[in-house]
């Protein structure tokens, strides 16, 4: 459920993963509208990747983008 919350946000842009994050988690979209607070616009970073080495880039990918603070 993480990896594809994950890959939703980096797939698509902020407003429509916490859009989705909003609809698959009722409880969530129960809370005051005045407490809710969005954070900040992240940087985007174009990666490019060789398709003959895809999973092995993507690995890669993954675990500089998990080693990074967000």
């Amino acid at each position: 459920d993480t990896r594809q919350m994950l890959f939703y946000v980096t797939a698509f842009d902020r407003d429509r993963a916490m859009q989705r994050l909003l609809d698959t988690n009722p409880e969530i979209n129960q809370s005051d509208s005045q407490d809710r607070r969005v954070a900040p616009r992240l940087d985007r970073k174009k990666r490019s990747v060789n398709r003959e080495e895809l999973l092995k880039q993507a690995e890669s990918v993954m675990q500089d983008l998990g080693s990074s603070r967000a």
